[in-house]
């Protein structure tokens, strides 16, 4: 006890236990001890009082100051240290003012003796009480700590004063004392001086790794012992061992504490790590989910509290434990510390995480949060799959005995016990596991080591929510707005009222906006694209972009606010006479026009629901829409669908989402796979004069219809995978028009709005013109998408096309259905003034290709080809060139058997004849099968039939079974009844690894057709695997925006690395990694574009390998001057090849006006390649880029310690990139019989030694061994101002 509190005096009546006469008594037997051992100094005798009899024995004499002196300092007024270095220098104690003023003599300074045996002192007029502050445990019996100390934290006052000898920053080690500070209180009692070091304790604050007794020290000064000093030397020890003090808890707000102090942490903790991760260039910004909803438990007194915890502001937090809801404040101090605002009262909160669970400190209390383990759980912290078990079943295991082998990246590791016992498996082997996952549990040999946690199912008794300050509707809405959690949007949306309509308006328009501001950033574009920008916008300042991804995380809920607040606007603009509305403001008209313009089906009903209120509140709604069964037999031209109505915007159109699998409107949903595909038909009526301005006013017609059916597809019920049925009457017929030339401008408007056509699926499109019925052609015919005449009858049926779900499949892969593709090469043949297009279905018969004329659909694998005859402005005689595309509706367009050996003929067939070889690339990668005629009859022999988590022996088939199967289909044994199974052969071809021989056959097949055609990729949908290396093998690839090429899918690395790094097959294989990384040479936004493409490409192409390219007569002749003229100022090179507008004037560049196409733009910017016309002939370019680029290398989202690397290149020099994009351009030019032209421009090669490492030497001698097996004449051409040095002479000129 003596060692926790000191006090002074120790006699009555000050509040002491002993007698003023035999405490003189002590004081003399204590003068004369010291004098007869001849000691002369500051020192301390001890006694032991028996207050019962009022005897004292003698304990030590300790001839030196004691930590406790300042107790007899503040009783005497006595400077004990001063004193004791006087006496040491022979000055006598009467001499000593100190000593003289405590004896009540007047004259301080005097030299009268004083006889220190017969005269007394004074009486003590006040009392001295001292608590030591020690790094000890007290629940542990004040058992020593060590550790750090963050915080030490004490004022001192008049009546109470202490010491720390450790500060901030400092520590308590494993060596040293225990005690780090003293506190001292005095008063004209000792009760007061009591009450003096209980507030004095109650004001300190220790922070750190150790344990201190501060709290425990306030209960021990409130016992009625202590005040009435009823206290021995073993009271302490009593206490301890009863355990019958404890600071008073209150277990609600000290659990509230924790997990709010935990819940801080964990969000604090996110954003910093999602800051840094986008500081080293990381991406990905999955993180940014915990940062709104989490869960977290908190274990206390053997109850577990499970709590969902919801950020609802940036400083509030959402409790839901069991069926409470409970809301908090939480403000972090620049001290670290937390003030939460919870129960009615703010708290502070201390929380210092252990080994052993949390410490937490709340309104000075302390208090550890267990961290509970169970020895009997044995759980896995890798993620993989369970090799084998080390231990038999029911084997009694030691401590730390290894048990099971699992396989995590490709490693084997085993996992051991954390205790001794019985062991019992629960992960059969082969089990895909995750870490956490539960592998076998362990019959403890002690089952004492086992912790029982219930969990806690009540809720909280006078837990008050925060008092909200001046939070308005607006306010929860904005935060809802902003990412938060605010609870149902609808109910928030209904609360914007105000007695004056027009302040509504106001903040609705402000939401609104608030609202555009993050989603106007990433509408229709790729979600990596959005973060690169961001954290470039806001470098200095990041946690702006987490605030942003913060708020588009929460996507949904932010729509559906915005969604009810546009319903509310509608109804006070479409009762504008009650409300008294103003006319709309320019923030809400400004709002709404780019809500309605919001790319996406995300947006879709938003959008419909923003050009609604647009035209309520300007007066400009459209007439109901009723349809003219004059001139639309719905039910004929809907038969069989069930139908809901769709908004079109315009008052001539009228559209419906149709579908075949219900049979009610009321249950109208999206089907699923394998369900007839939905139908939006729309319904328009056209007036005939649109026949009058020819085939522009008709264009302008038709653009119309498609305006609305674009508004009418926008809605949230149709599915992606729906097709479109537009039927357009003109009652008036062709007008003035003569009907020839009346379909002439019908043909040419749909010519012109072909990508819109099938951008919005529109797979039947018929016209009646007056009494004349047109339909236009499929789009798997070469006719596409012109007008043919048919029946009346024909004309009003609707048909479901047979290929609908086909197409329905290919949609959902975000492509085009193979057949498709005829349609679109016919078109953009045509557009570009060809006159012919026919494409003959290549079929394997036997062992031989030949051309067979058969109905699109009927191909019996997964892939197709065509031999396609053209007729273009290079070849008006016409070209040949061969197209083999995947099936991605057949068997997911997987490589198989039979696809590998119908591609391989294909391409052999191609490059036999030197024809150019398009391959339109949407897969699934190489085919894993299954033998589905065994999976019905295959049984397992388990461990335990009861428990098929203990695992199983084998898996086999009754002995008829196997006996029916066709012989080689399985291998194995007979055993008794049973076949065990070794191995599953199946009875088909084509199911296991015979499709990898396959692919490589193709992949090998595909490398020499690049030698000996032109090959040419287009990707769409996506390309896996095997697809993937095709593209790279065929060179050159343009890739459609939604066409990743990956090697793995995302969810696949997700479980290989045991977390969610990857959201999209876009963050490995998009265009942003394909086109960066010089795989993809050009990129285009959708399927006719990327027919484009092709077709241009081919422009340049000769008919066959080795054949001149096509010369065209140029209406810019060659003799014209080059008037663009490079500058000594780094210029942009691509307007010395393509020309340039300066002030208002176009100067025309070295090639043909408007011949110059840039492939390979993304890669190695330090050099420009493409193709062009000189003199109409076709030609390669290389030009050199003069002004500094970059060099972005992304980080690696699967390494979170990887960082983007922005290296800047120099204009005029050749880097690692540069130049092995110079070599692959040489080499394509060269195949495809391009002459070349270099325009050189070069200082020489980068040779510091991170591009030496980067291979640039190997890079430049591949521009050498390019140039020497170039087939074609190459031009170097050093332009004005130009220079040509070094090493770059050496390569150019080989």
């Amino acid at each position: 006890f003596q060692k926790i509190f000191e006090e002074a005096p120790p006699t009555k009546p000050s509040g002491g236990i002993a007698r003023p006469d035999v405490f003189a008594d002590m004081e003399l037997k204590a003068k004369q001890l010291v004098q007869n051992i001849g000691y002369v100094g500051a020192g301390t005798v001890e006694y032991l009082y028996n207050a019962a009899n009022d005897d004292y024995f003698f304990l030590e004499l300790n001839p030196r100051l004691q930590v406790e002196h300042p107790c007899t300092e503040g009783i005497t007024d006595i400077n004990m240290p001063a004193t004791q270095l006087q006496v040491a220098m022979g000055i006598p104690l009467h001499r000593i003012p100190h000593i003289r003023r405590f004896y009540g003599l007047e004259d301080v300074h005097g030299s009268s003796t004083i006889d220190f045996h017969e005269v007394r002192y004074p009486k003590i007029t006040k009392h001295v009480i001292a608590a030591r502050i020690t790094a000890e445990n007290p629940d542990e019996g004040f058992k020593p700590t060590s550790g750090s100390i963050e915080r030490v934290k004490f004022q001192s006052t008049r009546n109470v004063w202490g010491y720390f000898s450790v500060g901030a920053n400092g520590g308590i080690h494993e060596f040293a004392d225990s005690q780090f500070g003293h506190i001292f209180a005095s008063g004209a009692t000792r009760e007061i001086a009591r009450r003096h070091l209980v507030l004095a304790l109650k004001s300190v604050e220790i922070r750190g790794k150790i344990r201190n007794p501060v709290e425990y020290l306030v209960e021990l000064l409130e016992t009625d012992a202590f005040k009435a000093n009823d206290i021995h030397t073993g009271w302490l020890d009593g206490i301890l061992r009863a355990k019958s003090i404890a600071v008073p808890t209150n277990t609600p707000r000290l659990v509230l504490a924790a997990v709010l102090y935990r819940s801080h942490q964990f969000v604090k903790s996110k954003r910093e790590e999602l800051e840094a991760s986008l500081a080293k260039g990381q991406l990905s910004t999955v993180l940014v989910k915990d940062l709104t909803a989490f869960s977290q438990t908190i274990t206390y007194e053997g109850l577990k509290y499970d709590f969902l915890v919801q950020k609802s502001g940036p400083e509030v937090f959402s409790l839901r434990l069991n069926d409470q809801s409970i809301t908090a404040k939480v403000r972090e101090q620049p001290d670290g510390s937390l003030l939460c605002a919870f129960g009615g009262a703010t708290r502070k909160v201390h929380g210092l995480e252990e080994p052993l669970g949390l410490r937490i400190i709340c309104d000075g209390v302390t208090c550890l949060m267990p961290t509970i383990f169970d020895p009997s759980e044995l759980r896995t912290d890798v993620t993989g799959k369970v090799v084998r078990y080390l231990q038999e079943d029911g084997t009694h295991l030691d401590a730390g005995a290894p048990y099971v082998e699992v396989e995590a990246m490709k490693m084997i590791m085993a996992l051991k016990t954390g205790e001794a016992g019985k062991f019992n498996h629960l992960k059969p082997p082969g089990s895909i596991i995750s870490a956490g996952d539960l592998l076998a549990k362990l019959e403890l040999s002690d089952p004492s080591k086992v912790a029982k946690v219930e969990p806690y199912q009540g809720a909280f008794d006078d837990i008050l929510d925060i008092v909200e300050e001046d939070e308005t509707a607006a306010d929860k809405c904005a935060l809802l707005l902003d990412g938060f959690e605010r609870g149902d949007p609808t109910t928030l949306a209904k609360d914007l009222t105000d007695d004056n309509v027009n302040v509504v308006v106001d903040e609705a328009a402000q939401l609104l906006q608030r609202y555009l501001v993050v989603e106007s950033r990433y509408a229709g574009r790729p979600m990596d694209a959005v973060v690169q920008e961001l954290v470039a916008e806001h470098k200095e300042d990041l946690t702006k972009a987490i605030d942003v991804a913060r708020a588009h995380s929460q996507l949904k809920q932010r729509t559906v606010l915005c969604q009810q607040i546009l319903k509310e606007l509608l109804q006070i603009y479409a009762n504008r006479r009650a409300s008294g509305v103003d006319p709309a403001p320019m923030t809400l008209v400004s709002a709404l026009a780019q809500l309605a313009a919001l790319p996406g089906d995300a947006y879709g009903d938003l959008a419909l629901l923003a050009l609604r209120v647009s035209l309520v509140a300007n007066d400009e709604a459209p007439t109901p829409r009723t349809l003219d069964t004059r001139l639309f037999d719905k039910a004929s031209l809907t038969r069989g669908y069930a139908l809901i109505e769709l908004e079109t915007g315009s008052a001539a159109a009228t559209a419906f989402l149709g579908n075949l699998s219900v049979e009610t409107p009321s249950k109208l949903t999206k089907p699923g796979r394998g369900g007839e595909p939905p139908v939006v038909f729309v319904f328009f009526s056209a007036a005939s004069d649109a026949f009058l301005g020819g085939a522009k006013t008709v264009q302008a017609a038709l653009e119309n219809v498609l305006e609305a059916l674009a508004l009418a597809r926008r809605d949230a019920k149709v599915p992606v995978t729906s097709s479109s049925s537009v039927v357009i009457r003109f009652p008036g017929g062709w007008g003035h028009v003569e009907p020839e030339n009346g379909l002439k401008a019908l043909d040419a408007a749909a010519f012109a709005v072909a990508a819109r056509l099938a951008s919005l699926h529109v797979d039947a499109l018929s016209v009646r013109v007056g009494s004349q019925d047109l339909s236009m052609a499929a789009p798997t015919s070469t006719d596409w998408p012109t007008f043919k005449s048919v029946s009346k009858e024909q004309a009003d049926v609707f048909s479901p096309s047979p290929l609908a779900k086909r197409r329905a499949t290919a949609r959902r892969a975000g492509s085009t259905f193979c057949y498709d593709f005829v349609g679109l090469f016919a078109r953009e043949v045509t557009k570009e003034g060809g006159d012919a297009f026919v494409a003959d279905e290549l079929v394997l018969q036997g062992d031989a290709l030949e051309t067979q004329a058969r109905e699109p659909g009927q191909n019996d694998c997964g892939m197709v080809a065509w031999r396609c005859a053209a007729s273009t402005k290079e070849y008006p005689e016409g070209r040949e060139f061969v197209v083999v595309a995947n099936d991605v509706t057949y068997q997911s367009g997987s490589f198989g058997v039979k696809e590998d050996a119908f591609y391989a003929k294909v391409s052999q067939y191609a490059r036999a004849q030197g024809l150019p070889r398009i391959y339109v690339a949407c897969n699934s990668g190489a085919r894993i099968g299954l033998a589905d005629e065994l999976k019905p009859k295959f049984r397992v022999a388990w461990v335990d039939e009861k428990n098929p988590q203990a695992g199983y022996h084998y898996l086999y088939l009754t002995a008829a079974d196997y006996q029916a199967l066709p012989s080689g289909s399985v291998q194995g044994k007979l055993v008794g009844e049973r076949f065990v199974l070794d191995a599953v052969v199946g009875e088909k071809d084509g199911i296991g690894v015979e499709n990898l021989r396959g692919s490589g056959t193709i992949a090998g097949e595909t490398s020499r057709a690049y030698a000996d055609a032109f090959t040419l990729s287009y990707v769409t949908g996506r390309s896996v695997g095997i697809g993937a290396y095709l593209n790279r093998l065929t060179r050159r690839v343009i890739q459609m925006k939604q066409g990743p090429i990956i090697l793995t899918g995302y969810q696949a690395l997700n479980k290989l690395l045991g977390r969610e790094v990857y959201t999209s097959q876009d963050q490995l294989g998009g265009p942003q990694v394909m086109h960066p990384n010089g795989v993809s040479h050009l990129t285009v936004e959708s399927d006719v574009e990327g027919v484009a493409e092709i077709m241009r490409w081919l422009s340049f192409v000769p008919r066959v390998k080795g054949a001149p390219p096509a010369i065209l007569s140029c209406a810019d002749p060659i003799d014209r001057p080059v008037e663009f003229v490079p500058t000594k100022a780094p210029y942009d090179p691509r307007h010395m090849l393509a020309g340039a507008t300066t002030d208002g004037r176009f100067l025309p560049g070295f090639l043909d006006v408007g011949s110059f196409k840039e492939y390979l733009a993304g890669w190695g910017k330090s050099v420009v390649v493409g193709r062009g016309r000189l003199g109409g002939a076709p030609v390669g370019v290389v030009a050199v880029e003069t002004r500094l680029s970059e060099q972005r290398v992304p980080a690696d989202p699967a390494n979170p310690d990887s960082t983007e690397v922005i290296m800047p290149q120099a204009g005029q020099v050749w880097f690692p990139d540069s130049a092995y994009k110079t070599a692959t351009a040489i080499r394509d030019f060269s195949g495809e019989n391009l002459p070349t032209i270099i325009f050189a421009n070069w200082r020489g090669f980068s040779g510091g030694t991170r591009d030496m490492y980067g291979e640039v030497l190997k890079f430049g001698a591949m521009i050498v061994d390019a140039l020497v097996d170039c087939s074609q004449p190459v031009f170097v051409y050093v332009p004005p101002h130009g220079e040509l040095r070094g090493g770059a002479w050496v390569v150019v000129d080989p």
